[in-house]
């Protein structure tokens, strides 16, 4: 089930202001780039770069993700693993709001997220 167009309107904006906060340099968005994808409850944040390889093949690499749960009105955090999957955050792993989701991605306290 998607979001609910009331939450989503206030998730969207708070998303598009940090996703414009933690973007590099316009000159370097070639190289480096993040942006957001939206699957149902759930939120993710992504990377974005050229395979070393060929630099015409881009990788996206997920970094954080958010879903939101109805019943509990809550929102609960992932974190990409280097093994290629998602677990918990496990510092915080539900959190009141989205903004405390962004809050908590943003200060990436364990280093989970950005490195």
């Amino acid at each position: 089930m998607p979001l609910d167009i009331s939450i989503s309107s206030e998730v969207i904006l708070s998303l598009e202001n940090f996703i414009e906060a933690i973007r590099p340099e316009e000159e370097i968005r070639s190289k480096l780039d993040y942006f957001y994808k939206i699957e149902n409850q759930s939120i993710i944040i992504l990377s974005k770069s050229p395979f070393i390889d060929d630099k015409n093949k881009i990788i996206e690499t997920p970094i954080a993700k958010t879903t939101y749960v109805q019943k509990s009105k809550k929102w609960k955090i992932f974190w990409w693993r280097a093994i290629e999957r998602w677990d918990p955050y496990t510092a915080k792993p539900i959190v009141d709001s989205f903004d405390e989701f962004i809050d908590t991605v943003a200060q990436d306290e364990h280093y989970c997220f950005f490195g």
